[in-house]
């Protein structure tokens, strides 16, 4: 189990650290797809810090119950969904 949460831990590192690169870069270039980019990084953190949360046993499931599906599987589909837009998004 210690495994599961070191590699929480690495990931949720790694994300936020990619967050920050790409708010940074956001910030000098003023480009709507690194601003896509940058928001992907984050939803990214904050899945990693509730799936930590959740395999240290400090938060149980987030079911959101009107559609019966966890909430890491709602933000990792906006994740998704926010660095096609900054892949796709045209000039």
């Amino acid at each position: 189990m210690i495994y599961h949460i070191i590699i929480h831990i690495v990931s949720l590192n790694i994300s936020v650290f990619l967050g920050l690169v790409s708010i940074f870069a956001y910030l000098k270039n003023s480009n709507i797809r690194m601003f896509f980019m940058a928001l992907g990084f984050v939803t990214l953190a904050i899945v990693e810090g509730i799936m930590l949360l959740s395999s240290t046993g400090n938060l149980g499931n987030v079911i959101l119950p009107s559609v019966n599906i966890e909430l890491p599987h709602i933000v990792l589909l906006i994740m998704i969904t926010l660095f096609g837009l900054g892949l796709l998004k045209a000039n």
